[in-house]
């Protein structure tokens, strides 16, 4: 007879290839392989592992729930699971916003050894098409069995930079917390590098308290896309201890395949006067018309001039246009409307940017 837990990530595995089908704006993928798994109090090897994950997401919000089953040694079996949502406003004053996070996780191994954690930031947020930063704060709780929740007061601040989806990102963040009274801050940074198939980052991290162990940690990781379906990946390095549900400080080592569904997302040309948005061909390329009413001004900032704001010209009341010499290929970009608002296209495609806002996807045919 199958265990619960496997028949329950199955469950969730088909569940979110029908949703990924179903969503506008959505993508799903599964992995199998081996690698280190933590639990409450301890860390071992998997003899197998299976992850499948959604994410749904929007302009404005993005949903990811995932979750791992695991053979292990010496145990009836290792299950995790985590659902993350992430919100945001429109600009609020100039390129403003404020945001939201919540984060809920728990993990199993048999015999008994349970935790979860969960965790609520608020932020203010400054976003500029290749750079941003944002200050926030909230509770974060965690619990072991057989032990009381601790809660805890974290704060953060973050920033990033980037060259666009296809190049180099920069992020860090600085991060004071209060736990059972004592203060430690984690300090993380990292950049990835994309070019072509292939994808790598590096992370590093460090612990500084007076009241807790001060630490260093350091993660890898190398992706080469096989197919636009089918990757393979590595990680390796050390990771520091999670207090929450009380996972040790270890070296990690994971290797595995992924597969993941087509984009699923709703057509990419569309009528003006329906959505507000057409894309035609011209003798120089490609010519983008957008509709904004009761605007001054539309610029539009992509991959293909560096995400430096480009000004639209007004060809008739409340629309405006971009003739583009773009090659057949896949782009992204987002408006930047009077200055201050950075917008997708109402019925764009969009993805994530990696830095937890959306782009909006061009595609060019040859």
């Amino acid at each position: 007879m199958p265990r619960p837990g496997v028949v329950a990530v199955t469950v969730l595995a088909v569940g979110l290839a029908i949703a990924a089908r179903a969503s506008a704006q959505s993508t799903a993928s599964a992995q199998a392989g081996v690698g280190t798994v933590r639990f409450a109090g301890g860390a071992t090897t998997s003899v197998f592992s299976f992850s499948p994950d959604l994410t749904v997401a929007g302009p404005n919000h993005q949903a990811t729930l995932g979750a791992t089953v695991a053979s292990v040694p010496h145990s009836t079996g290792y299950g995790q699971m985590h659902f993350a949502t992430w919100l945001t406003t429109t600009p609020i004053v100039g390129l403003w916003h404020v945001a939201g996070d919540v984060e809920l996780s728990g993990t199993t191994l048999g015999g008994g050894r349970a935790s979860g954690a969960g965790s609520v930031t608020g932020e203010a947020l400054y976003v500029a098409p290749r750079w941003g930063a944002a200050i926030g704060a909230g509770p974060t709780s965690g619990w072991i069995t057989h032990s009381r929740p601790a809660t805890a007061f974290h704060a953060r601040l973050r920033g990033w930079w980037s060259e666009g989806l296809s190049a180099t990102t920069f992020t860090g963040s600085i991060e004071p917390t209060r736990f059972l009274g004592a203060w430690f801050t984690d300090v993380n940074f990292s950049v990835m590098q994309r070019r072509g198939r292939f994808s790598a980052q590096i992370t590093a991290a460090g612990r500084i308290s007076s009241a807790y162990v001060s630490r260093a940690a350091a993660l890898a990781s190398v992706e080469l896309r096989l197919t636009p379906s089918w990757s393979i990946n590595v990680v390796g390095g050390n990771v520091l201890p999670d207090p929450y549900q009380g996972f040790p400080a270890t070296g990690i080592l994971l290797a595995g395949v992924r597969f993941q569904l087509p984009r699923h997302h709703s057509a990419s040309r569309h009528v003006v006067g329906a959505r507000g948005f057409s894309v035609t061909r011209s003798a120089a390329g490609i010519s983008l018309e957008f509709e904004r009413h009761g605007v001054e001004s539309v610029s539009i900032a992509g991959d293909w001039n560096g995400w430096v704001p480009t000004p639209l010209s007004a060809t008739r009341p409340d629309r405006w246009k971009a003739d583009l010499a773009l090659p057949p290929g896949v782009y992204h970009f987002t408006l930047l409307v009077d200055g201050i608002a950075w917008t997708i296209p109402a019925g764009v495609p969009s993805v994530p940017d990696g830095l937890g806002g959306r782009v909006a996807v061009l595609v060019v045919n040859p």
